[in-house]
């Protein structure tokens, strides 16, 4: 029997954040924003393990992870490059960069939200995979070439929302700053 996938509008589901109630701001982001920061300035090459760790915590989420653009036998990729929570238990991971909801969100220059991508994207359906709710945020270099992408997965019933946007976009922002920085450039080699 031939599988049949939902269509990207059945799994995006980023319209429907206006809808939610945003929790309230804490100052525990400004404090995780602060060691961030600081991490960055001095050089500390875990700071990527960190901005993942944060955004688990700060967003109740059950996974999040950032993904590098790369190539493996000239095919474009994203290797799960640092991941926090849940999904970590699945090691070093790569998926296509197209065909994915990393590659969608590079290809339309914003940040969405999905609906168990599983449902659309064969490659996470074949690799057993499911995502209640995933969102999921390009990241660039000033040149508009894609660096990779920072998600963040939620379990069955969590919800994302305007609160969570405020803070991934921060820790994206974040990412971007460590990938300038000379002293991390290392950080940043796909393998």
């Amino acid at each position: 029997m031939e599988e049949t996938f939902a269509r990207l509008s059945e799994v995006i589901i980023t319209p429907q954040i206006v809808e939610r109630k945003p929790r309230s701001y804490t100052v525990e982001s400004d404090a995780a924003f602060e060691e961030i920061d600081a991490m960055i300035k001095s050089g500390d090459k875990a700071v990527l393990q960190a901005i993942c760790d944060h955004a688990l915590k700060l967003c109740k989420a059950e996974s999040a992870g950032f993904s590098l653009c790369g190539f493996i036998n000239d095919e474009p990729m994203l290797n799960w490059h640092v991941t926090s929570g849940v999904i970590t238990a699945l090691g070093n991971r790569y998926s296509p960069r197209y065909g994915s909801p990393s590659g969608t969100v590079i290809e339309l220059f914003s940040y969405q939200i999905f609906r168990h991508p599983e449902w659309h994207y064969p490659w996470a359906w074949e690799n057993g995979y499911i995502f209640p709710e995933m969102i999921c945020m390009p990241i660039y270099q000033d040149n508009h070439q894609p660096i990779g992408t920072f998600w963040l997965i939620h379990k069955e019933g969590d919800h994302f929302d305007h609160e969570d946007v405020r803070i991934i976009s921060v820790l994206v922002a974040f990412i971007r700053k460590a990938y300038k920085n000379k002293a991390l450039r290392e950080l940043f080699v796909f393998s």
